[in-house]
Formats: structure tokens, C-alpha cells, sequence
């Protein structure tokens, strides 16, 4: 390697695709899109749930809240990776009636509710709720799910 960055990078590409393969596992063998939304959520808030290490890595380069010493290429690669990832989640919406714009921001607005219950579970703030963090990211998802379906019997005007 020639950097720390680069010893980085192999790392957090690792994890990445740890998580992928936890993702596509969950997912796999599920025809319904509501399903494979709430396997490809759970299996994504898992994975970083019970791997907080994992999680760590991909916070490890933030200071002031901008990413530090990754090249444009290999920032670019491990994107693409998380991506993919995230990529099933999107695909759900879409198979849910939702237009790629609009799967895209849900999509985002599900990584970032998950991305806070993590932090809130691995800072151990969640124990001052005394709620259970995945039955919250199931509901989330549950509730989504349901406003789709709302949305999609609604007659259109």
C-alpha cells in the first residue's frame, strides 16, 4: 500500500461487500417488493447493528463532517460499492410504484434513518428511550410501505 488511506479504502471495500453479500442474501428468493424493502432495510441496519466496527469504518475519514485523505478514485469506487448496496432498496421502491426520482429520496431518507438509529444504538443513547432499535426500522419501513400502498389505491384526479 502506499498510503494509510489506501489501507483504508481495501477495508471499508471489505466491509462493503460483507454487507452487499448480507444484503443480497436477505433479499434473495423474495418476489414481493414490500418483502424484499424490509429483508434489504433490516439486512443493511443488521449488518452495521451487530458490526459496529464495520459502521466505524465507513465514519473513519470524517472530520467536520467532510471525508479526508481518500483520492477522487478510490472515493469513487467505495461510493459505487455503497451504491450497490443501497441499489436494492431503491429497486423495492421502484417495483413499488415509485418513479426512480422519487425511490432515490426514499432511499436517502431510509439510509439516513438508519444510519441515526445506528449511532443512537452504538453511542448507547437509544437505551434512554428504552425502545428497541430494529422494531423502529421495521416500522419505519412498515410505514412507508403502507403510504405507498395508500398512495398507489388512491384515485387519481
Amino acid at each position: 500500500y502506499a498510503s494509510k488511506e489506501e489501507i483504508y479504502g481495501d477495508l471499508l471495500a471489505g466491509s462493503l461487500d460483507r454487507l452487499q453479500a448480507a444484503v443480497f442474501a436477505a433479499v434473495d428468493g423474495r418476489a414481493a417488493p414490500v418483502e424484499r424493502l424490509l429483508s434489504a432495510t433490516l439486512a443493511f441496519f443488521d449488518y452495521y447493528r451487530d458490526s459496529p466496527g464495520d459502521l466505524d469504518l465507513g465514519f473513519y475519514l470524517f472530520r467536520g463532517m467532510k471525508p479526508l485523505g481518500l483520492t477522487r478514485e478510490l472515493n469513487a469506487d467505495l461510493n459505487v460499492r455503497l451504491r450497490a448496496v443501497l441499489g436494492e432498496v431503491e429497486r423495492a421502491l421502484g417495483d413499488l410504484g415509485l418513479a426512480p426520482e422519487a425511490a432515490e429520496r426514499e432511499t436517502v431518507a431510509l439510509f439516513g434513518h438508519a444510519v441515526g438509529l445506528l449511532l443512537l444504538v452504538h453511542t448507547g443513547r437509544m437505551r434512554l428511550f428504552r425502545l428497541d432499535d430494529r422494531e423502529l426500522m421495521a416500522d419505519y419501513v412498515d410505514r412507508l410501505a403502507a403510504r405507498l400502498a395508500a398512495a398507489q389505491a388512491a384515485p387519481r384526479a
